[in-house]
């Protein structure tokens, strides 16, 4: 029995550090108790440490940490899995106080020590640029169509 649940803790261990998007758990208040080396490196930061214990608002920018408590609030009160944002764009703060594009996902879980929330954040910058350069290139084109149709008219 022993074994087994080492085992299970390792294979969680596992996907946790080597997941390929940022993972961040939260106490019910907020309060940072785990983040995954590539929620880290996203970030800017260099170990756990540096956020263990610190309110989950050290993530998010400035501007949106009053906002992003009442939110975190109205989550905590009625908790569900769901992306967060839909419909707008998010951004969370580096370490250097930078910021970038992020989707994130939100889930919960219940234990011993009480609610726990999970965020799973991915950096979307190069999606957001690809974007705007996709509009641009349409906005070039409708251009470029628009003289062209001059011309012939003229």
């Amino acid at each position: 029995m022993q074994s087994n649940l080492k085992n299970e803790k390792d294979k969680f261990a596992a996907l946790f550090e080597y997941a390929s998007m940022g993972i961040v758990v939260t106490d019910a208040n907020g309060i940072i108790g785990m983040a995954n080396q590539f929620l880290l490196a996203q970030f800017g930061y260099n170990h756990s440490k540096e956020i263990i214990g610190e309110s989950i608002e050290i993530l998010i920018p400035k501007r949106y940490e009053a906002s992003h408590h009442v939110h975190r609030k109205k989550y905590s009160n009625n908790p569900e899995k769901r992306t967060m944002g839909v419909g707008r764009d998010l951004y969370a703060r580096k370490k250097d106080g930078s910021e970038f594009a992020v989707e994130v996902s939100l889930s919960n879980y219940e234990s011993e020590d009480g609610m726990h929330m999970i965020a799973f954040v991915v950096d979307i910058t190069k999606r957001k640029e690809n974007e705007k350069a996709v509009v641009e290139q349409k906005e070039l084109l409708e251009k470029t169509n628009q003289t062209v149709e001059e011309l012939n008219n003229a």
